[in-house]
């Protein structure tokens, strides 16, 4: 008979500053959990996520911000909404006029796509290929709208890499930034995501009949080199 699998959990911290992540179930996203010295009871938040090491170490940092006197570790959680409203706030005004009117068409267009409430470290690779799809199709417009079928016109795929490639850079910032002690994010989840790109770009093609027409020439021609 088969030894039924242990749940994964990890404690950091001396009580009553003790904080744990665990899985409720094997193979399940991890969790966060705390006292609550208010309602006398756990609290726990899901981390959206199955990375151990990650878990781990938002343990150790949570169990010092709460030894240190930090009275809820869950407070003011990041959101792509706030995310933005930092980005906005700190680093688009150091940009010429057309790129910050392109910053607040992107962040519209990624809150519809992704969710104002989405935790950024959330962002998986499933979720960006769904947005190539239908960005791509034409399901969608630049600022992540549903487009009726009957007007739906496929874009270019650098066109769709450019948002994509705008996110990498807005989340990269993040991981660099920081709010007091820490920064916004421990890593860009976008690390690592393959963006699309155009396998045969499109370049000018000379016909033969110009390519002739061009040779017969070429004799008479004189190139000055300066």
């Amino acid at each position: 008979m088969a030894q039924r699998r242990k749940c994964w959990s990890f404690s950091a911290g001396k009580r009553p500053h003790t904080v744990g992540v665990c899985e409720f179930y094997p193979g399940s996203n991890l969790y966060v959990r705390a006292w609550d010295s208010v309602a006398k009871d756990y609290r726990y938040r899901s981390l959206g996520h199955r990375d151990r090491r990650r878990a781990t170490a938002l343990a150790h940092r949570a169990a010092d911000q709460l030894r240190r006197g930090k009275r809820d570790i869950f407070e003011q959680r990041l959101t792509l909404e706030r995310l933005f409203r930092l980005y906005r706030r700190h680093r688009t005004p150091r940009k010429e006029e057309p790129s910050q009117k392109n910053d607040l068409r992107a962040m519209e267009l990624w809150l519809r796509i992704l969710g104002v409430r989405r935790d950024p470290h959330n962002i998986s690779d499933d979720l960006l290929e769904d947005f190539v799809d239908m960005r791509q199709s034409g399901e969608i417009d630049s600022r992540g709208n549903p487009v009726p079928p009957d007007k739906q016109r496929q874009v270019s795929i650098r066109t769709v890499e450019t948002d994509l490639r705008w996110l990498h850079a807005v989340l990269r910032w993040a991981s660099r930034w920081k709010a007091g002690e820490e920064f916004l994010l421990e890593t860009n989840p976008l690390s690592g995501f393959e963006f699309p790109h155009e396998l045969n770009p499109r370049r000018p093609i000379m016909t033969r009949d110009r390519f002739e027409r061009l040779r017969a020439v070429s004799d008479y021609v004189e190139m000055e080199v300066g």
